[in-house]
């Protein structure tokens, strides 16, 4: 796992896994949201919602990120740390 800022976020190659400093959750990057050259938005789908016993309908559901934060910090996970998160979640 790895700590990104915005730039380095929406510059990374898809598929991104991913959550956000500061909130929970885990989610995929999808599809980047551009002002001209600049990205600005994103899609993201759902793996783990921020409250399993809640939100449980979320899981696979696409929405924007629409936070506009351009000082957001992102956790990044490679294939190395998703490998060990399904062996814990079974």
């Amino acid at each position: 796992m790895r700590i990104v800022d915005f730039d380095t976020f929406v510059a990374l190659p898809n598929p991104v896994v991913f959550s956000e400093i500061g909130t929970s959750g885990l989610y995929e990057r999808g599809d980047l949201i551009r002002s001209g050259a600049v990205a600005v938005d994103f899609f993201l789908t759902t793996i783990v919602p921020p409250t399993m016993a809640e939100d449980v309908d979320e899981i696979g559901q696409m929405a924007r990120w629409g936070s506009y934060d351009a000082k957001a910090r992102f956790c990044v996970f490679d294939a190395t740390d998703l490998a060990q998160m399904k062996q814990l979640l079974g």
